[in-house]
């Protein structure tokens, strides 16, 4: 359970830096 916590909280880190990363672009 604490992995799957984990795994789903690197995720969406991810997806919050590559979406930061693209208003940044702009």
């Amino acid at each position: 359970l604490f992995a799957a916590q984990a795994g789903a909280s690197f995720v969406l880190a991810v997806e919050a830096s590559e979406h930061i990363s693209k208003m940044a672009r702009q």
